[in-house]
């Protein structure tokens, strides 16, 4: 028979990992909605929950395919920690500084001004990776008064 396999399980494993690649490709993170549902009527956003929830029993080949992913979090709130940063980063690229003001938002709706102006005022409680992350962008400061 053509479609059969031995490992269905692994299969379907893998069609979600491909959906999710398909999907960093096109929208350029991992943060897919719980709702989300591919334009082939596959559950990505259930498939992606299914896999945080799963972290401590997922085989270890399985957990370094996600993480190898760009922008791959294990939990949501580093999820939307990595999309900012991602947005400062290629902010800076094109512009050459962080110098954002309060309200300002992305060409796609971010409000990056936000994001960057809860950076600064948390820096005293963020993990030290987070700081070197930012630290490591050029043209970011730590005061916002300018």
């Amino acid at each position: 028979l053509k479609s059969w396999t031995w490992g269905a399980l692994s299969d379907a494993w893998e069609k979600g990992y491909r959906h999710l690649k398909y999907y960093l490709e096109q929208i350029g993170d991992c943060r897919v909605p719980t709702t989300h549902i591919t334009r082939d009527g596959y559950r990505l956003g259930q498939w992606v929950g299914i896999q945080r929830t799963k972290r401590a029993s997922m085989p270890s080949d399985r957990r370094s395919k996600l993480e190898s992913l760009d922008g791959w979090a294990w939990d949501g709130r580093e999820a939307r920690w990595i999309e900012g940063y991602q947005q400062l980063k290629r902010y800076a690229q094109r512009i050459g500084n962080c110098n954002i003001p309060q309200g300002y938002r992305t060409e796609d709706g971010y409000s990056l001004g936000n994001w960057v102006s809860n950076q600064r005022r948390g820096k005293g409680v963020m993990p030290s990776e987070r700081r070197k992350r930012l630290e490591g962008i050029k043209g970011w400061f730590w005061s916002d008064k300018r």
